[in-house]
């Protein structure tokens, strides 16, 4: 939420009269908070017992690119990093098991304990 709300505040710069620098600030402001959300999440999922871990670790991956990419271009805009371009695996990796998998596991849990469960 706050990643989406940094980037309505940011585009909001766009409109007349543009402010492309400030646009720019913002966004990469943004981003380095996506990228320290994706570390956290990345974190949960390798904690979590019910999901894979090397999902959990391409996530902190990606995360760790979108916060090196923001630091790097406020140390040095003329040369920044563009890890998130290759890193953003993760996200996808992710976005593939929470549709593909994810609720294939909780089913079947829930289906065995339905059936274990006593019949009124």
């Amino acid at each position: 939420m706050v990643y989406a709300a940094a980037f309505a505040v940011a585009a909001g710069f766009l409109f007349e009269p543009a402010d492309v620098d400030r646009f720019h600030a913002i966004w990469e402001a943004a981003l380095l908070i996506f990228g320290l959300h994706l570390i956290l999440v990345g974190v949960a999922i390798i904690r979590a017992t019910a999901l894979p871990t090397l999902v959990g670790v391409l996530v902190l991956i990606s995360g760790a690119g979108y916060a090196i990419d923001a630091v790097s271009m406020a140390i040095s805009p003329s040369a920044p990093l563009t890890l998130g371009e290759v890193l953003f695996v993760g996200e996808v990796v992710l976005a593939i098991w929470l549709l593909g998998w994810a609720g294939r596991s909780r089913s079947a849990d829930t289906a065995r304990v339905q059936t274990l469960s006593p019949q009124r």
